[in-house]
């Protein structure tokens, strides 16, 4: 009775040290072939938010991106550049494909696009040259002979034009490597409570033979 039983503890621990092994080399190997770097990322259109305004006759472009963790960065908010009635920027932004804090992040830029004479424009947000949301907006100068109170640009609420999505340069969590160590802390617990149960047991059932 006494050889069966140190017999199944040495089947167990031999198993435990085999589980542990595994757990430990498969989390080199994730950690290895995971690479941390910064990498180019173009946000989609429904993370992008522009507001137009004017103000003193300047008129005022923002632009804001909510990301959702705080592992972005914008290196480079790009250079107004005009073309008649065409003005775009091209920023670049970049994604941290290590470890992240993950906590919703917005990152906000504003742009001065000068004194425009009057007419109808387009603003477009560009990342890496890809085209992410584009804004309207009119410019209309005052009647001297009306009310000079009335401005019919100062509009900082001014929505933009509906776009439609523009995919991302996006590189997917390694979920198997975030939950990696819980999974094997869970199974190695759940070994050793199987464990001190069995030896429970096995120590009540020769009381009671006894």
């Amino acid at each position: 009775m006494q050889r069966k039983e140190n017999e199944m503890k040495r089947k167990i621990i031999f198993s435990l040290t085999i589980i542990t092994l595994l757990f430990l080399l498969c989390i080199g190997k994730c950690q290895s072939e995971h690479v941390e770097e910064w990498v180019p990322y173009v946000p989609s259109s429904q993370m992008v938010d522009l507001k137009y305004w004017m103000l003193d006759e300047i008129s005022y472009i923002n632009v804001s991106i909510t990301f959702t963790d705080g592992g972005f960065n914008v290196s480079d908010w790009g250079t107004v550049v005009r073309e008649r009635y065409e003005i775009w920027v091209n920023s670049k932004i970049w994604d941290w494909t290590g470890p992240s804090i993950l906590v919703i992040t917005t990152l906000s830029h504003t742009y001065s696009l000068g004194r425009l004479e009057e007419g109808n424009y387009n603003f477009t947000f560009m990342a890496w040259n890809i085209r992410v949301k584009s804004i309207n907006f009119t410019i209309v100068r005052a009647d001297p002979n009306h009310n000079p109170n009335h401005n019919p640009n100062h509009n900082p609420n001014h929505n933009a034009n509906p776009d439609p999505p523009v995919g991302g340069i996006y590189i997917p969590v390694n979920k198997l490597e975030l939950l990696a160590p819980y999974i094997g802390l869970t199974t190695l617990l759940a070994l050793a409570v199987i464990t001190v149960g069995y030896v429970k047991k096995r120590k009540r059932d020769r009381e009671i033979i006894s």
